[in-house]
């Protein structure tokens, strides 16, 4: 694939008008990539195969995680191997209050352990917040979660690179995902306004 892509024809025959670009090398998916007994082994074959294809530095290596498995030696070895290769790290921080995790995540998560691995997170490779907004049976996420929300990110400031939000492209494969929608792009930007003024980078998408 990685040839196809750096020397043949795949971007200009697949990628979007506008968007024919190689922009990052993307651990992701469904599910905690860093749940892998071969998480290590991959941030190796990434390594690798960065120099064999002469992969430049304005192509990212990319792990996007909730960061449950940041405690673990295995795991930030991989870590540091994605900071080496132009890495960033995505750390997915949804909501900011017990109930709002619990409805968004659907897991029962310690704020402050959260916190904690992020700033773990922070130590090994550059990290931004990513986040998730949308509409449960047409109504937007209550202004106390977003609120809270702001508060968090104001005392990780000094941690982190900055914030990505989004809102939700499609309904989630989950039974009550029908009930899910995207927010306005009002509603990303009112957030998004609200974390600048802080003096923090944010890039919002809809």
């Amino acid at each position: 694939m990685l040839e196809w892509v750096t020397s043949g024809n795949f971007l200009a025959k697949y990628a979007p008008h506008g968007l024919q670009r190689f922009n990052d090398i993307c651990l992701s998916g469904n599910g905690e990539s860093t749940l892998s007994e071969d998480f290590l082994a991959v941030c190796q074959i990434i390594a690798r195969l960065r120099i064999k294809f002469s992969i430049n530095s304005a192509v990212k290596t990319l792990l996007i995680t909730n960061g449950s498995e940041l405690h673990k030696p295995l795991i930030q070895a991989g870590i540091k191997l994605i900071a080496a290769n132009q890495g960033e790290i995505w750390f997915k921080i949804d909501r900011a209050t017990h109930a709002g995790i619990a409805q968004v995540n659907q897991v029962n998560l310690n704020l402050s352990s959260v916190i904690e691995h992020l700033r773990l997170s922070a130590s090994l490779c550059p990290t931004f917040i990513q986040s998730c907004w949308f509409k449960v049976a047409g109504v937007n996420p209550p202004q106390g979660e977003v609120s809270e929300f702001i508060q968090l990110v104001l005392k990780v400031k000094p941690l982190i690179a900055g914030v990505f939000i989004y809102s939700t492209a499609r309904n989630p494969a989950l039974p009550e995902g029908q009930t899910i929608s995207s927010v306005s792009l009002e509603f990303l930007e009112s957030l998004a306004d609200s974390l600048r003024k802080a003096g923090i980078v944010v890039k919002s998408y809809l």
